[in-house]
């Protein structure tokens, strides 16, 4: 896989012209293809690691869902911090309402109107009320706390939920539009840029009308009484809160390597429309939103995206170098490989599933014959060859080293028709007496086995193994040999 992403590196800088120039169509065509066959065939074998997964689901796990995770915990204060603001404000705004002098003397309307042009404090003071006012209906608004979560999965692949407001269209949505706020414009975690978005534009809120409550109050030559200072307690609490939820999601480079994930992926599910995202969760009903890359690039000639693919691709080389877990390579190559056989531990997955017929079969003692056939058969198909009794061992005939017998080779055959599953049985097919063959091209077969060091890694297959190599345990007597 490292051979692959250095490859697709290359052809994106092969690519990319020198001094900022615009894109050509022929560029952006290019682009295309560079994300069609070498990003997407990358990300595909990525998508199978556990290590890759986890960074691309991280936004969903722990800033949406669970409430044991420290992240989600931190934007639940961050929350709790705003509506206690917005509650405190809005309380100490009603007890000490704005003086109304101008409603009372009739001015107010008249300075709005524009009758009034020769009375600049009547203007500014009138200004000055209508600021107050309509921070004072914002904050009321906030303390009811009008959002369904600061958090969003749906802006997974794209940001759609805006504010995510309980009640559509009570504010207008320009922060998330990707013309308007260009942190939106490139691929990557939407789930956290978006919920930075919403805290910053409600803190705001907060801090406009704190500010204009305050300089009215130092008007007015007010003291700063109980109910203020509580007011800038949890102020400041809030801020601290802030700082505590951003530094959790962005103190060291994971960060930019779970964004780097996100980014490939939605690419990926962009440019490939059938691909299985199941274990995203419920965000893969919602990938159509991933699903403009291909017109961005070909319509708007930009180099952002491409540019933060490449990067993306950069950031994850460590980890493509790093070894797979066991577990790891067995579900990548069982997601580009249709039969996977792991040698050591005698497991064996065609399109996905274990071949066995149920969990009792003993590939070790009982049934190690049948193991040996099907593990010879995967061999040899690998190298475009059939199977007879020369390929395999024979435990009666340890000394003289004689194949079996044409009828313990279809004894082994019928046995091992029963512990494995119809849709690997009808892949073995008869190649002559005492000869069978599996019926898979050798790119559709991987081989895995354990080296001395204790790692998983995939095998060559080996020559056809002399009769009577094989030791077994003293169970295999029970096969029939003729």
């Amino acid at each position: 896989m490292l051979d692959k992403l250095e490859i697709a590196i290359r052809r994106y800088a092969a690519i990319v012209p020198t001094g900022g120039v615009a894109m050509t169509q022929q560029q952006a065509d290019q682009i295309v293809d560079w994300l069609d066959r070498h990003v997407c065939e990358l990300v595909a074998k990525l998508a199978t690691r556990n290590s890759f997964r986890q960074r691309a689901r991280w936004g969903i796990d722990n800033l949406c869902s669970n409430d044991q995770c420290e992240e989600r915990r931190a934007v639940i204060a961050v929350e709790s911090s705003l509506l206690l603001c917005a509650k405190l404000l809005r309380d100490y705004a009603e007890k000490n309402p704005i003086p109304e002098g101008l409603l009372k003397s009739g001015r107010l309307n008249e300075v709005l109107s524009g009758e009034v042009r020769d009375d600049a404090d009547s203007k500014y003071e009138c200004r000055e009320y209508l600021q107050m006012q309509r921070g004072f209906e914002r904050v009321t608004f906030l303390a009811k706390r009008p959002w369904r979560d600061l958090a969003s999965k749906q802006d997974y692949f794209f940001p759609t939920s805006g504010y995510n407001l309980k009640t559509v269209g009570a504010l207008h949505h320009a922060n998330f539009l990707p013309a308007i706020n260009l942190s939106l414009r490139v691929p990557g975690d939407f789930i956290f840029r978006c919920l930075q978005i919403r805290i910053d534009f409600w803190k705001q809120t907060l801090q406009r009308f704190f500010v204009v409550s305050d300089t009215e109050r130092r008007e007015q030559r007010l003291e700063a009484t109980p109910q203020w200072n509580a007011i800038r307690e949890a102020m400041a609490e809030l801020e601290l809160r802030i700082r505590k939820l951003r530094s959790l999601c962005f103190d060291g480079p994971e960060p930019r390597l779970r964004d780097s994930c996100v980014a490939l992926l939605q690419v990926y599910a962009g440019m490939r429309m059938d691909i299985d995202l199941g274990w995203l969760g419920p965000v893969e009903q919602i990938v159509a939103g991933a699903r403009g890359v291909r017109q961005q690039i070909s319509g708007s000639h930009q180099w952002d995206i491409p540019n933060r693919i490449a990067e993306a691709l950069i950031d994850v080389t460590e980890m493509v170098r790093q070894s797979q877990s066991p577990d790891e390579l067995i579900e990548e190559m069982k997601s580009t490989h249709r039969l996977v056989l792991i040698e050591e531990q005698r497991s064996c997955y065609l399109d996905g599933q274990c071949v066995a017929r149920d969990e009792n079969v003993d590939w070790h003692a009982r049934d190690s014959m049948p193991w040996e056939l099907l593990s010879v058969l995967a061999e040899s198909a690998m190298k475009r060859r059939s199977v007879d009794a020369v390929c395999l061992s024979n435990p009666r005939a340890v000394q003289t080293k004689k194949p079996p017998t044409a009828q313990a080779i279809k004894d082994r055959r019928a046995k091992l028709k029963k512990l494995i599953t119809p849709e690997l049985n009808n892949l073995i097919v008869d190649a002559g007496p005492g000869t069978y063959r599996l019926k898979l091209d050798p790119d559709d077969i991987c081989l895995l086995g354990w080296t001395d060091v204790e790692q998983l890694e995939i095998v060559l297959p080996t020559e056809p193994r002399p009769s009577g190599s094989l030791v077994l345990s003293s169970d295999d007597s029970v096969d029939t040999d003729h």
